[in-house]
């Protein structure tokens, strides 16, 4: 029997169960129809000994007796052994079904052949031993179970874990999820709890940017927060330990992180301040000049809602590029001339409007620098191919048009110690013909008249034999350009 069922049954409990009872109750029956059928066999062979002619020796009585006995004792011990060998394999069958298998663990701890009772029993042990940790960002705090009677809620869970061992995918390893503990004890304890004070929380507060005395931008940094909502720190104690966990994380609720950080900032900072750092001074005349820095500057910052601050390039530097035109619009510039035959030459101009295009991109390109640099303003000074030369020195004139010389001339300017001619860059103010020239003591008729200083200009003078050399210093007008008919 024990051969036929290891090979049949290769351990499992169900199969053994069953082959075992099948076994006995063959064998059982089996004898059973042997005795049956050595009755009939007797009396066959008395029915035979009747008609058989022959003197047979046949058994007395008494040791046929003795045989049947013989087989009702043996018949009858092999029924009192199966029914020993059944009520065995039912006991057995039966500590099987209420018992965990071996090698069981419920929540780690080994439940080897315990019943639903003493596995509850043995897991509440365990858990008084636990203990209940709170941790907080920095720190910790502990209780012992004791503290909140937290236990298996009941055997139900332990039930459905055997029945599915039994019945199911014959798991071994099993986690209870259904706990119950003094739910009014954990809120009391937390509430006696410092972290939950709501006058020592505090909300992080974000990092942000400070204009300092050097007006330059620096970095207040950012405080971490502590603030926990005690509703919810509550609820996941509560949800935490129903569910079999000891260790309660409230670093996950808190409200400790703030949104911008110190880190988040340098670079901002880093670039403004490279543009506070830079200086850009225009040099109008020896006299007076303009300068762009932080103190200009620090009035272009920008500062939003969360402290922080933009630098408004695009807007402001047009408006400085007008303060700049203004301060220069009195002020007389040289620049450098390539005149007739003589060189370079440096000529006054007054008047002049600013680029204010070319200011612009020019500042732009240097801001951000983190240096100093020195300019003239660049000013609308465009000679270009058709102009006027006039020498004072050489006493001529040269008129280009297109890049050509068209007309090359002596002239007579203003009389030099009364009424000189003033240097400059000029523009022509308008053209007129037949204009009666009138001044204190003259009144003179030109027939050709193109004023570009006022009352500045250039005509022809028909009352002149001649032009050049040294007739201005003595002899020249009232600081008007005399030229031959033919030529004005």
């Amino acid at each position: 029997v024990r051969y036929e069922v290891h090979a049949a049954c290769n351990g499992n409990m169900d199969s053994l169960k069953i082959k075992v009872t099948v076994t006995w109750l063959f064998h059982l029956i089996r004898g059973d129809i042997y005795y049956k059928k050595r009755k009939e066999l007797n009396k066959l062979m008395k029915k035979t000994e009747k008609f058989n002619t022959t003197k047979q020796t046949t058994a007395t009585p008494s040791k046929q007796n003795n045989r049947q006995k013989k087989w009702v004792r043996n018949s009858l011990f092999c029924f009192l052994v199966s029914i020993a060998l059944l009520g065995a394999t039912w006991a057995l069958w039966q500590f099987n079904e209420t018992h965990f298998s071996k090698g069981t663990t419920i929540n780690g701890v080994d439940c080897s052949w315990s019943t639903v009772e003493s596995a509850y029993e043995k897991l509440n042990q365990q858990l008084k031993e636990r203990t209940i940790t709170f941790n907080f960002t920095n720190h910790n705090c502990k209780y012992p179970n004791s503290t909140f009677d937290l236990k298996i809620d009941s055997t139900k869970e332990l039930e459905q874990f055997l029945y599915n061992q039994k019945h199911g995918n014959k798991e071994k390893n099993f986690i209870t999820t259904e706990f119950t503990l003094d739910e009014n004890k954990l809120k009391s304890v937390m509430k006696s709890m410092s972290e939950f004070d709501i006058s020592k929380m505090k909300h992080p507060q974000n990092a942000y940017m400070a204009l300092n005395a050097e007006n330059l931008l620096t970095i207040v940094p950012e405080v971490m927060g502590n603030y926990i909502e005690f509703d919810k720190a509550y609820k996941l104690a509560l949800e935490n330990l129903k569910a079999g966990l000891t260790i309660i994380d409230f670093s996950l609720i808190m409200d400790s992180e703030p949104e911008i950080t110190s880190h988040a900032l340098i670079s901002s900072v880093d670039d403004i301040n490279c543009i506070l750092k830079t200086s850009i001074t225009f040099n109008i005349n020896d006299d007076c000049s303009l300068t762009l820095d932080k103190s200009v500057m620090k009035d272009w910052l920008v500062k939003d809602s969360n402290g922080n601050y933009t630098i408004d390039i695009d807007s402001n530097i047009p408006s400085f590029v007008q303060l700049l035109s203004e301060k220069s619009a009195n002020s007389t510039v040289y620049f450098d001339f390539e005149s007739t035959n003589a060189g370079t030459v440096r000529v006054p101009a007054k008047n002049l409007s600013i680029n204010e295009e070319a200011e612009i991109e020019l500042i732009k390109s240097e801001l951000g620098s983190c240096s100093s640099h020195t300019h003239t303003p660049i000013y609308n000074i465009s000679i270009g191919d058709n102009y006027v030369e006039i020498d004072k020195t050489r006493q001529h004139v040269w008129l280009y048009k297109n890049g050509q010389c068209v007309v090359d001339t002596d002239c007579v300017t203003g009389n030099a110690s009364t009424h000189d001619t003033p240097r400059g860059y000029f523009f022509l103010s308008y053209k007129a013909l037949n204009v009666t020239l009138r001044g204190r003591g003259y009144a003179s008729p030109v027939t050709y008249w193109m004023p570009f200083n006022g009352n500045i200009g250039m005509h022809d003078s028909s009352w002149r034999k001649s032009y050049g050399k040294n007739i201005y210093k003595k002899n020249g007008s009232h600081g008007c350009i005399n030229l031959p008919p033919d030529v004005a």
